[in-house]
């Protein structure tokens, strides 16, 4: 009798990626593991803009591979938050200095 396949491995892909300016800014959900941030290393992405922060081994993950990361959650009421206008002014001068800025 032959035994069943072997389950697949799906690669870790991180939710909605997408490049919506080719090599220079990407959109994706949250990635969640160590090997999604290895995947978006591995997509071009060299600097990451978070809006809700991943978690700890994530982060610690795009630090080993040299990835930027950045805490930018969106406040503007007086908490010393970044606003929109200057998130998006950061975001511009990030993917010119490093193309191949994530933002979720």
């Amino acid at each position: 009798m032959t035994p069943p396949p072997a389950p697949r491995e799906d690669p870790p892909v991180v939710a909605n990626f997408r490049y919506v300016e080719p090599g220079h800014i990407a959109l994706s959900g949250l990635p969640v593991t160590p090997d999604e941030a290895e995947w978006l290393h591995d997509q071009g992405i060299r600097s990451v803009v978070s809006l809700e922060p991943p978690p700890p081994e994530v982060i610690e993950t795009f630090r080993e591979l040299g990835i930027a990361w950045h805490d930018s959650v969106l406040g503007g009421f007086g908490d010393g938050s970044p606003d929109a206008r200057a998130l998006a002014t950061r975001i511009a001068a990030e993917a010119e200095e490093r193309p191949g800025v994530l933002i979720h």
